[in-house]
Formats: structure tokens, sequence, C-alpha cells
């Protein structure tokens, strides 16, 4: 679920000053109301739905909430992202942390980056390793609109204006073409807990899909 406030666009990314037409903007609630949970969920994809859903609470629980402790994951800048290697680093984490620090209880994996906008699974090839990691994590709307971070990470440290550079690689030319033509990046988070690790199923995807 959504917190409440958010103000988002009509594709269910957050929204902001350069989003477009207010008018399509709308703002999520939460609320609790008897044994019930009641706003707007975040699907899978980072996306926030306008219809609101009713959840009770003898049906649901909690599984990530404020106080859990989770495992922050980075993707160094000019790192190899190779799909495979990924999950085999989520792996090996998922064995050495409860051998060597039993004593830290942890509910999942979690990371915040440019890596994980939604906007990139409908910019890049779906053979993508991006698009792929994005869709064995769960994605939450990132609510600051800023263009900066891409710039830096996608065309280089000190890049202020993309046409000033080359565009050499499929990922420089997606996000030239789209931020070129008036797109905007908002960032994301991610999380994956453990006992959802299951890497190339994409479960979170698959939980939906079945739903």
């Amino acid at each position: 679920m959504s917190d409440a406030g958010i103000r988002y666009g009509a594709d269910g990314n957050a929204w902001c000053n350069l989003c477009g037409n207010q008018s399509e903007a709308w703002t999520s609630i939460l609320e609790t109301i008897g044994d019930a949970v009641i706003g707007n969920p975040i699907l899978p994809n980072g996306l926030a739905q306008r219809q609101t859903q009713r959840l009770t609470l003898d049906e649901w629980e909690l599984v990530l909430g404020p106080g859990d402790n989770m495992l922050t994951f980075h993707v160094p800048a000019g790192g190899r992202l190779a799909f495979q290697d990924c999950g085999e680093s989520f792996r090996q984490a998922l064995a050495v942390f409860p051998r060597y620090f039993p004593e830290f209880e942890f509910r999942g994996f979690t990371t915040a980056s440019w890596l994980m906008d939604s906007r990139l699974e409908h910019l890049l090839a779906p053979e993508s390793n991006i698009v792929r990691m994005q869709q064995e994590l769960y994605l939450c709307p990132g609510l600051q609109g800023d263009n900066q971070q891409v710039y830096q990470r996608v065309f280089g440290w000190g890049v202020t204006d993309i046409r000033s550079v080359p565009w050499k690689t499929s990922l420089q030319k997606a996000i030239g073409e789209y931020l070129n033509n008036g797109g905007h990046f908002h960032g994301g988070f991610a999380f994956l807990l453990k006992e959802d690790f299951d890497w190339g199923n994409q479960v979170y995807r698959q939980a939906v899909s079945h739903g």
C-alpha cells in the first residue's frame, strides 16, 4: 500500500510539476477502518493504483514495516550487471549473514537507485539486465523528480546537457531519446524478502498474474 497523501500521475508514477496535466494527478489514501486497511496498492512494477483496495486484517499480515532490518544492496557505477551474478550475490548473502552475524535478523534486501525507476522497463529491451533484475524485485515509486543522477550514471559525471556527448550504448540512446522528448525520471526503491528469493522466477510478478 502507498503512504497517504502522495501525489501520483495517471500512469501510477509519482507526480511532479514537470509531469504534465495536473488535472490527471490524484492523491493516495491509507486508513484503517474497523478490521480493514483501505488504500492504494502499489504493484510489483512500481506503479500505484488509483483504484483503492480493502484488506481485512484477519486475512492479511504486515510482512515489512517500520523498524524491520534490511540489507541494503548497491550496484557500483560502471559495474557489470550480469543477471545470474546478481542472483548469486543475493544467494551468498543469505548464506553468509546467518553464519557470521547470527544476531542480526533481517527481513530481506532493499535499495534506492535510478536503476529502480519503473520507466526503464518500458524504455529498454526485455532482455536488458536492468529490466530482468527489476522483474525479480518489488519496486516502489521514487518521489523526487530529478534527472541529474541519470545524467551522471548514464552519460558521465559532470554532464548537464546530454546533447553535448555522444550516445554510444543502447542504454544511452533509449534514455537520451526519452529525455529529449520531455521525459523525466524519479528513481525508485525496491525490496526482496528472504522468503521470496527465487531468482529467475519473478516471484512478485507471478503472484499478481495468478492472483
